[in-house]
């Protein structure tokens, strides 16, 4: 599908252009002034999808030096722990005994009282007053989907989410309402944007 506006190529179906972020949507009559800010809201997502990517490699590089640092000073506490409980084992059988069995009762009923989430790892909600919106969404896999004519209230659900990055959009196929989109991580609301008016898009991101 070739962009009226840049003459881009865009695969089938594709709902905003790859290169300039114009509309490809043909039922969709937009005003210059309503393609120009369009593109300029497509290519400002391109720019901070960019950059949290980034900061998200250098937030697994740190992490990777924290824990193999953590993990020598782990061993070497545990070899002093061991070392100790071996040298007095024979005078403190019986009280060692005691104090074992003690803590392990502690975290059985410790461990019987904490909740397990099993819902959804991450969820896309819509939400407004508008009832006609187009939406993409990056999905599971880190692959784009695109649905249209979606009313309100809608919910895409992923159980797992082995993909660092999360991404919704939706905009509005209306001459007026609001358009709201919503990132829920592990049932917790992540990311939220909303907005209002003819044709306007609501988007919202963020890496794991």
């Amino acid at each position: 599908m070739k962009c009226p506006k840049c003459g881009q190529d865009n695969p089938e179906g594709s709902i905003f252009c790859s290169q300039c972020g114009t509309s490809l949507n043909q039922k969709v009559q937009l005003s210059d002034p309503d393609k120009q800010r369009i593109a300029e809201e497509e290519k400002e997502r391109l720019k901070v999808q960019d950059e949290l990517k980034k900061t998200k490699r250098k937030k697994n590089l740190k992490f990777t030096f924290l824990g193999c640092g953590g993990a020598i000073v782990l061993v070497i506490i545990i070899a002093i722990i061991i070392g100790a409980t071996s040298s007095g084992s024979k005078s403190n059988a019986n009280n060692q005994t005691i104090v074992n069995s003690t803590a392990a009762a502690k975290v059985t009923t410790t461990a019987t009282k904490v909740s397990v989430y099993s819902g959804p790892e991450v969820e896309y909600k819509i939400g407004g007053t508008s009832t006609d919106v187009d939406v993409t969404l990056e999905n599971a896999t880190g692959g784009t989907e695109q649905y249209n004519d979606v009313s309100t209230g809608q919910t895409y659900s992923f159980q797992s989410f082995p993909d660092d990055y999360m991404y919704i959009s939706a905009q509005n196929q209306q001459d007026s309402g609001t358009v709201i989109v919503s990132i829920y991580l592990n049932g917790v609301l992540d990311k939220t944007s909303s907005s209002s008016g003819a044709y306007v898009i609501a988007s919202a991101s963020d890496m794991k």
